[in-house]
């Protein structure tokens, strides 16, 4: 685990870093010039809520939080995160293709909620989906879109589970603001500063959106969304969402493979650890052992 997360600590390690002044140029003293940084774009569809359901606004906050973060630590290694928002005024078929013209990296949002044409027969740019995954029959491919939310929403309690609980079956969820290992507690307080709230799984899954395609690009040293695909979908491409133990986008169905939580009757969280499919644990390396070929080719 620790090989798996060496660039993680290393940008741990940097934004520990005091920044020094430097000192102004005499006149006539050669000024070294720094080339423009890299530049990853993000698009993002709006994610609208309803007065009773704040999934929306978890999800904008957990955005937000993320962009803020990936902005700090792209400065060190030399990126500028820009972030395009089409006009609000804008249907949500004509604020894609906005984002789209824009030539973004990625595109992030619920797109669950979003009347978006089937995203196999879009060409550009990567998705990343905030809203619950569609439940998909088995072998069947998933469509360009990542998706950072389960799809399976229940699972059986284990032997650790309160003896107060006598259901075959546990509701889960990604994330809970009780969650404190693995620096769960941190994020978690983070959140609770910046916007007064507790984070719950629709912030967390806007959070590491914008966190995967950072580690991404830093790892591989582009921007080029086939590139990162190819990451996403490779043996390689792990990720920390300060859950314990790295994260990855199953290849057949492009749903990340996470530990998911249930509640108990206690208060306390009971980790509960979905395998994933058999296309995600055979794995090789630049297709990740799936049939299911990567849009880009």
């Amino acid at each position: 685990m620790t090989g798996n997360f060496r660039s993680v600590q290393l940008s741990f390690a940097l934004t520990c870093l005091v920044a020094l002044p430097v000192p102004l140029a005499a006149a006539g003293q050669t000024v070294e010039v720094r080339s423009p940084p890299h530049r990853l774009v993000i698009g993002m569809l709006a994610l609208r809520s309803s007065p009773d359901d704040s999934s929306g606004e978890s999800s904008s906050n957990g955005l937000t939080l993320g962009i803020e973060e990936a902005q700090r630590t792209g400065r060190l290694f030399g990126w500028e995160i820009v972030v395009v928002l089409p006009p609000d005024s804008l249907p949500t078929i004509e604020a894609q293709r906005y984002l789209i013209a824009s030539t973004p990296t990625a595109i992030v949002g619920d797109l669950t909620r979003s009347a978006l044409p089937d995203l196999r027969r879009t060409i550009a740019p990567l998705y990343l989906d905030l809203g619950s995954a569609p439940r998909r029959p088995h072998g069947e491919c998933g469509d360009r879109a990542f998706r950072l939310l389960p799809s399976n929403r229940s699972a059986q309690p284990s032997t650790k589970a309160d003896t107060e609980i006598t259901t075959d079956r546990l509701s889960v969820v990604a994330w809970h603001p009780a969650l404190e290992r693995f620096g769960a507690a941190q994020l978690n307080e983070r959140y609770r500063k910046r916007f007064g709230t507790n984070m719950d799984e629709r912030a967390w899954a806007g959070w590491l959106s914008i966190k995967v395609l950072l580690d991404a690009a830093l790892r591989t040293g582009t921007s080029d969304h086939c590139t990162l695909e190819r990451f996403f979908l490779s043996a390689t491409g792990r990720f920390d969402g300060h859950k314990g133990v790295p994260l990855f986008f199953d290849p057949q169905t492009r749903e990340l493979v996470q530990p998911l939580y249930a509640p108990r009757r206690s208060g306390e969280l009971e980790m509960v650890s979905v395998p994933p499919s058999n296309d995600a644990t055979s794995r090789v390396p630049g297709m990740g052992g799936t049939r299911c070929a990567p849009t880009c080719g």
